[in-house]
């Protein structure tokens, strides 16, 4: 099973590096179209003004129309090749295939997270998956809110106490990659000769962790929370994780980090309907405690009301908790 994944991570990786080369060589060719036809401009003007012959100008023209002959054919092959290469993707991506299993496992984890309402279910699935996807000693989840970060789920004792280290230090990888935003990416092949965290590698290199790699989760909506936090894979020994692993765990970080942020907002949206709830029964009960108060003292829904702040003010009560009191009970909450 292990040298299938290895195999298919090997067929991903390239898949990836020979898209992000389309893309480079698109956005090359759209430059060199953009300046073929500033320079048609150029001529154009430089011909109506006398300060090019036609010859010179129509060797120019010639050339331009080399070079768009040339982009067409290399876009005509890119499209070509995009094409088998999203077959292939497809492929690996439907779950289904046996000689796809790393895109089984993917297809599987998808399902699991987006089908699961919990935060603890989710982190449930996430290192489960994490740590069979990712070869480590141990893999943790850190969760942000502001300044403050904490380890929500892990595998491993390695992996809760180098988190810890980090907090303590205020420094270290999974810090990093949740601090970023764009593609959030920290990692050390031997924490033993690292310098970019002093305090942090030594403390973890004399712990017994040596390899770390942590991807950062999906951005947060609020500009002071860029990442949701981190997922991050420790090793004992040192460069203990493979080019490609970076990769997976870029596509695990985006498959939790999207199914983080979907439980985070079910349970805000909730919590909003009950407040919701909440307001519109204080409206309801303040209305009917004006109602007795007008009837009674024969007051405007103006006076009502202000007798029933006033009435909050002096007993130290919330107002509508002083409006349910006189509707429930009809006493009035102050004198006459």
């Amino acid at each position: 099973m292990h040298q299938a994944w290895d195999n298919e991570r090997r067929e991903f990786s390239l898949s990836a590096r020979e898209e992000d080369l389309y893309a480079r060589e698109a956005d090359a060719d759209a430059r060199e179209a953009a300046a073929d036809e500033r320079e048609a401009e150029a001529d154009a003007w430089l011909g109506a003004n006398g300060l090019i012959d036609e010859s010179e100008a129509a060797s120019r023209e010639q050339r331009r129309a080399e070079r768009a002959c040339l982009r067409r054919e290399r876009e005509s092959d890119r499209a070509r090749r995009l094409s088998e290469l999203a077959e292939t993707v497809q492929e690996m991506s439907s779950g289904g295939n046996s000689d796809y299993p790393l895109a089984s496992r993917f297809a599987e984890l998808s399902r699991q997270l987006f089908t699961t309402e919990s935060l603890g279910g989710v982190l449930d699935h996430l290192i489960l998956a994490s740590g069979e996807v990712i070869r480590g000693d141990a893999v943790s989840v850190t969760l942000r809110r502001g300044d403050e970060f904490t380890t929500a789920a892990f595998r491993g004792d390695l992996a809760h106490r180098l988190d810890h280290m980090q907090y303590e230090y205020g420094e270290g990888p999974c810090l990093d990659s949740a601090s970023v935003t764009g593609s959030a990416y920290a990692a050390s092949a031997d924490l033993g000769t690292e310098k970019r965290w002093p305090r942090f590698a030594r403390a973890a290199a004399e712990f017994g962790g040596r390899s770390v790699l942590s991807l950062g989760l999906f951005p947060d909506t609020d500009e002071a929370l860029p990442r949701l936090g981190s997922l991050t894979f420790y090793a004992r020994g040192p460069h203990a994780f493979e080019p490609g692993d970076r990769d997976l765990g870029m596509l695990l970080a985006a498959h939790a980090g999207v199914a983080l942020a979907s439980t985070r907002m079910l349970a805000e949206a909730e919590l909003r309907n009950t407040n919701l709830e909440r307001a519109l029964e204080s409206r309801d009960v303040i209305g009917q405690a004006k109602g007795i108060l007008m009837a009674r003292q024969k007051l405007t829904p103006e006076q009502a009301f202000d007798k029933l702040r006033e009435a909050s003010n002096r007993l130290n009560t919330k107002l509508s908790e002083v409006a349910r009191r006189l509707a429930e009970t009809g006493e009035s909450p102050l004198p006459r």
